[in-house]
């Protein structure tokens, strides 16, 4: 009996040891997947400003016009209301 008791009492004093050691991984881990997430997000967002600005050429706008729209934050603002007006944009060929 004395061999399962000093079995349970090892047992126990590894729980004991591994609980900071698994509360410290999974504090590491947490920080990596933030980064991984983090970068991935840069990414995608930088991925669909280039897609945007390819898709804005091919249909003929201006500079002029690409500058206002990426630069736009969604919000209504009227960062360009004083801006001249372009011609009409050209009807995409497909």
């Amino acid at each position: 009996m004395d061999a399962l008791f000093a079995d349970s009492q090892i047992v126990a004093s590894i729980g004991r040891d591994i609980v900071p050691v698994i509360a410290i991984v999974g504090a590491f881990l947490v920080f990596i997947v933030k980064i991984v997430a983090s970068a991935t997000e840069n990414i995608y967002r930088a991925r669909c400003n280039a897609m945007l600005k390819q898709d804005l050429i091919n249909r003929g706008a201006t500079a002029y016009e690409i500058a206002q729209i990426v630069s736009a934050d969604g919000k209504g603002s009227k960062k360009w209301a004083n801006a001249p007006t372009a011609a009409p944009m050209q009807k995409p060929v497909y």
